[in-house]
């Protein structure tokens, strides 16, 4: 998928996270975490995810799934029971 095809398929969701994709693709949303949000991504951060396994409940669109990744998750799974959230 290019680009162009990324952000089209992008606006038919409703992002809740303003998340970094790519260098020049980020979703809609809220462009900074709610302060909870903020303790969970600085403990996230300070784990060595390199090479792990991440499962992510009630991921929503994937705020802690995509920063998994971005850490060096090997493998992220995120799942949530509204269906369009994991699409």
């Amino acid at each position: 998928m290019n680009e162009e095809e990324i952000i089209k398929e992008l606006k038919g969701y409703e992002f809740y996270h303003s998340i970094q994709l790519t260098e020049n693709i980020s979703t809609p949303g809220v462009s900074k975490p709610i302060p909870l949000q903020q303790v969970v991504l600085r403990v996230l951060r300070s784990i060595d995810l390199k090479g792990k396994r991440v499962l992510d409940i009630g991921c929503r669109d994937g705020l802690f799934s995509f920063e998994a990744e971005k850490l060096g998750a090997s493998e992220v799974i995120g799942i949530d029971m509204i269906c369009l959230a994991v699409q």
